[in-house]
C-alpha cells in the first residue's frame, strides 16, 4: 500500500469518492478538511520515511500543513470520542491493508527469486494463529488441506 493509496481510502471513507476533486480542490468544507488532516495524520504513522513535504504535496499544500494536521486531529482525539473511535478503527484497517500489501510483496519477491513454496508457508504460518482464534470466536471449524 502506498501513501496516495491510503490517502484514497480515508478521503472515500470520510465520504468523498472523488479523489482528484478531494485532492486538489481549495475548499474550506469541514469534511474535506478532516480527511485531508487524517491522510497526514496516518501518514506520518504508517510512512515514517516520507517529508512532511511529501506528506502535503498530496494535496498541494507546504510541509506545515502536516504538522498542523497532527496536532489538530491529536487535540480533537482528547475532546472528541467517537473521533478517537473512528481513528482507531482506520488504523487496525489500515495496518491490516498494510500487512496484506506487504505479503503480496513478500510473495513477489520469493517469485522473483525462485523461492515462492518458502513465502507461501511463511505467510500461512503467520495466518494459522489467526484463523485459529477466528474459528474459536465462531464456532466454525477450519478445512484440513
Amino acid at each position: 500500500m502506498t501513501y496516495q493509496e491510503m490517502c484514497r481510502y480515508i478521503v472515500a471513507k470520510e465520504g468523498f469518492h472523488d479523489w482528484e476533486a478531494a485532492r486538489t480542490i481549495k475548499s474550506s468544507k469541514k469534511g474535506l478538511i478532516r480527511a485531508r488532516n487524517l491522510c497526514m495524520y496516518f501518514g506520518e504513522i504508517f510512512f515514517p520515511v516520507m517529508t512532511k513535504d511529501s506528506l502535503s504535496d498530496v494535496f498541494g499544500m507546504a510541509h506545515g500543513a502536516t504538522t498542523y494536521a497532527s496536532k489538530t486531529i491529536t487535540n480533537d482525539c482528547l475532546t472528541d470520542p467517537a473521533l478517537k473511535k473512528k481513528i482507531d478503527t482506520y488504523y487496525d484497517e489500515i495496518l491490516h491493508m498494510k500487512s496484506i500489501s506487504q505479503g503480496y510483496d513478500a510473495i513477489a519477491e520469493a517469485y522473483r527469486l525462485g523461492r515462492v513454496s518458502d513465502a507461501v508457508s511463511d505467510i500461512i504460518s503467520k495466518l494459522q494463529p489467526i484463523a485459529e482464534t477466528y474459528c474459536e470466536l465462531t464456532g466454525k471449524r477450519m478445512i484440513e488441506a
